[in-house]
């Protein structure tokens, strides 16, 4: 009853009070006037990264301008050609997968291609997400193995290669207006185009605006009272100090911690086609929040996921969040349903190089694992260069060696007073809360290990069999029968080896010292370059090394480790020329709505120009000049009046920069969905804000989802903050997914912000919203002293952070008090439960207006 009620109710209330003054908008959002879709960058990295190198490695040979001969008349190596198709039609119909014959061709429904060989569910499910996405493909003219020479000299004129300097601040006519160099960069652009910047803010909009930026909840009516008066007395002085303040609370980690576990695409599950769970990836996810609430150095923070295990440290703790630090490289999603050990090696390896630098430098350097980076002067050979340091690098990822699992990771066992423990964990001994570890040759990870690699191998001699002459069959026949026996032999001592484990040798761990991380390898070497990105079809050894167009000055040399320890001093010396400027722009995205360069995760030669190149790179020699400081940088931001601008309107303005870049406004930007949530549980006094214990996947423990863990056993109820939801690959707790979470494979330096219908629905119906709404009204309910208009002003300043309007207030009284008359009525509803219904109602009318969900 109370939610087929409260969806009725919620209708009237949007409909009727709502719609009759405009100030608080629809749950059918508009987008800012001006803003039109672009040709997404995204696009492009997502088919440079999963499409192309498949049509290299597995369509090329027969499906290429340069075939000896061209099956089906279809040629794939052109986007012409793949939208063309061939005898049976066009391969590819942008965003309909029913009708791509080449997603039904890879499914060998009907057609088979490749022929004989079907490639991997996953493989299949990124070209049905390409497809969707509109098939984006980059491609002019031929597209066979791209080989160019790269010309450095001339690849350093675009703006991102070239070296930051400390730009010269320029002179403005209106002198009056900068409060700092900020406003001074920004202003200048304005009055290039005959523009002045809106007024300021009014102070209860701006403290609702830092509250939200800066920790990711709402301000309190005491909150804002008291900023309110101290901005009377002296409004810079105000604002500074309430940037002090929230910067000083545990909640900045959480909330920024929150960025920048978008950015590193953290998650607690492989994901892929057998999705095992991640139960100690909740430790990196802390150690993200512990360093900006210390506001670690931001190369210190860098060099630690990169190479913390490398580095020194001075106590048992240091060295614990070093190790737990390279987590980063450890998290990502991995397939585990590949038979092939070196397929897999080399794709954990290419998601660590593309991960690395698209995360520190916004370069797309996985682009270049088939062929040299067809649009950044990023060579083949300087990718492989990359590799050998990732291929130097033991990933200690955990999941068990059960269920079909064919690609087992241990742990690391931790302890101060101990040496490092490599650890087996299997879903039984991780119920105990115990680990198992074996010795080396008998453990069953390593026969599993040896099993997989034979299974792999006898499947290609299978292969063999069936193709050239009488003489090639026979010897794949003999390899074919030599190739089953030692399949079944493993089989054989991989039973024993299981039966066994947890006696003789295997010793106990305590779960709760156990990390995900990662180490140098026992044999740090190069590596060959793949041809066309096939593991096994291998070139010349590259020596290990860097990026050439990421420096202007000295390249580390690699020595005689990994070379990792070598990596994070070429991502953090003072003279390269992408990690600052990444940095401060993504500082900036957070506190402004978009960043100096919008594509924030590409400043390659796709991504888009900064709209104020000399403002980024002040701001990146801010940062570097400060000690890498994140929150002298957010409190330098903050202070500007750019910052502090209201989000009202201009006609000329519109009319000349209508997507607002020049920053004469502040933009209308929505929360994320982490911070909605956490704003319902604050107005209805249901939040917890200590920080969570661990995770609700490391209660659940290592298993797979889906087979011997079942989904919803992530779905447990919990008032902490949203930072602290499981995030597990495929299985997103519903909220998430429906307000634009963003894919935790995959690395998003800037959230989605769409308006959909099943967000209106979520918000009318949803139980987490009910209840919720049902503790804010027993909230206001419970101020007995306070009469209805004094209530009504209580719900709007919990909720939106101001007072209503007369015509709001009188409104809401009178939807409250029909409502409750037209509750009485029903026998079975007293008077007390009417009150509260009606009052439940504008709660969650409150919750599902636009006003609720955005900051102006």
């Amino acid at each position: 009853m109370l939610r087929r009620f409260s969806a009725l109710a919620t209708l009237t209330v949007l409909g009727l009070l709502f719609l009759a003054n405009g100030s608080v908008l629809l749950a059918a959002d508009k987008p800012e006037k001006g803003q039109t879709p672009a040709l997404d960058p995204a696009g492009v990295q997502f088919f440079e990264k999963h499409i192309r190198p498949v049509l290299v490695g597995k369509c090329y040979q027969c499906h290429a301008a340069d075939s000896k001969e061209i099956k089906g008349g279809l040629v794939l190596d052109t986007r012409d050609g793949l939208l063309k198709g061939g005898d049976s039609g066009p391969a590819v119909v942008p965003k309909n997968i029913d009708d791509s014959i080449l997603i039904e061709a890879l499914k060998h429904e009907g057609l088979e291609m490749p022929p004989n060989e079907k490639l991997s569910d996953d493989v299949i499910a990124k070209f049905e997400q390409w497809v969707r996405m509109g098939a984006p493909d980059p491609r002019d003219g031929k597209a066979t193995v791209v080989k160019r020479e790269i010309d450095f000299v001339k690849a350093r004129e675009h703006w991102s290669f070239q070296p930051i300097k400390q730009p010269q601040v320029p002179a403005v006519d209106l002198a009056a207006w900068p409060r700092s160099d900020i406003d001074r960069f920004i202003l200048a652009k304005l009055e290039e185009k005959k523009l002045k910047p809106v007024a300021d803010a009014d102070p209860t909009t701006l403290a609702r605006r830092m509250y939200f930026d800066l920790i990711g909840l709402p301000p309190s009516p005491g909150d804002i009272d008291r900023f309110v008066n101290e901005y009377e007395t002296n409004a810079a002085k105000a604002v500074t100090d309430l940037a002090d303040r929230l910067l000083a609370l545990p909640q900045f980690g959480e909330r920024w911690g929150r960025h920048w576990l978008d950015v590193v695409r953290f998650a607690e599950s492989t994901g892929m086609e057998r999705n095992y769970t991640y139960p100690y990836a909740w430790r990196y996810r802390d150690y993200v929040i512990d360093a900006m609430n210390r506001d670690k150095p931001f190369d210190q923070f860098v060099r630690e996921q990169v190479a913390g295990d490398l580095l020194d440290a001075k106590l048992p703790d240091e060295r614990r969040d070093q190790l737990v630090a390279t987590a980063f490289l450890a998290m990502g999603p991995k397939s585990l349903n590949e038979r092939n050990r070196e397929q897999f090696t080399m794709d954990i390896v290419d998601e660590q190089v593309d991960a690395t630098f698209r995360v520190f430098m916004g370069l797309t350097a996985g682009c270049a694992r088939c062929h040299d980076h067809k649009f950044d002067p990023i060579p083949s050979k300087e990718y492989y260069a990359l590799a050998g340091i990732f291929r130097s690098t033991d990933v200690f990822y955990g999941t068990g060696n059960n269920n079909g699992n064919r690609q087992p990771g241990k742990l690391l066992a931790w302890s101060p007073n101990a040496e490092l423990q490599a650890v087996n964990v299997t879903v039984a001994d991780n119920k105990k809360g115990k680990a198992t570890t074996g010795p080396d040759g008998d453990s069953p990870a390593k026969l599993q290990e040896r099993l997989t690699e034979a299974e792999s191998q006898l499947e290609k001699a299978q292969k063999r069999a069936k193709q050239g002459d009488n003489k090639k069959r026979q010897r794949a026949a003999k390899l074919i029968e030599e190739l089953e026996a030692t399949v079944k032999k493993l089989q054989q001592q991989l039973q024993a080896a299981q039966k066994q484990k947890g006696q003789g040798s295997v010793a106990a761990v305590d779960k709760n010292s156990l990390i995900m991380a990662v180490l140098d390898g026992k044999k740090p070497s190069d590596t060959e370059l793949r041809l066309r990105g096939e593991p096994e079809e291998k070139g010349d050894v590259v020596p290990r090394g860097f990026l050439t167009i990421g420096t202007v000055g000295h390249q580390p040399q690699v020595g005689q480790g990994s070379g990792r320890r070598e990596l994070a001093e070429y991502l953090t010396q003072d003279d390269n020329p992408l990690t600052a400027r990444v940095a401060a722009n993504r500082v900036w995205q957070h506190l402004l709505g978009r960043g100096i360069v919008a594509t924030v995760d590409s400043f390659g030669v796709q991504g888009d120009a900064p709209t104020h190149p000399e403002l980024l790179d002040w701001l990146a020699v801010e940062l570097k000049s400060h000690q890498w400081s994140i929150k002298h940088l957010i409190r330098t931001i903050v202070a500007s009046r750019v910052y502090q601008l209201a989000a009202t309107g201009n006609a000329q303005a519109e009319k000349l920069d209508p997507a607002g870049d020049l920053l004469w406004r502040a933009r209308h930007r929505r929360l994320e969905v982490e911070a909605i949530r956490d704003a319902m549980l604050v107005a209805s006094g249901q939040i917890d804000l200590s920080p969570e214990t661990g995770s609700i996947v490391s209660t659940v423990g290592d298993g797979e989802i889906g087979r011997n863990l079942a989904a919803n056993r992530l779905s447990q109820p919990s008032l902490k903050r949203g930072v602290y939801l499981p995030i597990v690959r495929l299985s997103l707790p519903e909220m998430l997914q429906v307000f634009d979470f963003p894919e935790p494979s995959n690395i998003s330096g800037q959230r989605e912000v769409t308006t959909v219908a099943t967000q209106a629905l979520y918000l009318m119906n949803n139980d987490f919203v009910l209840e919720q709404a049902g503790h804010f009204a027993r909230r206001l309910l419970d101020q007995k002293s306070l009469g209805e208009q004094a209530r009504v002003d209580l719900a709007y300043r919990l909720a939106l952070g101001r007072h209503p309007s007369a015509n709001e207030r009188a409104d809401a009284i009178k939807f409250i008090n029909q409502t409750k008359q037209a509750l009485a009525e029903n026998a079975k509803c007293d008077k007390l439960d009417a009150q509260h219904r009606s009052w439940t109602a504008l709660c969650q009318a409150l919750f599902a207006s636009a006003e609720f969900r955005y900051v102006e």
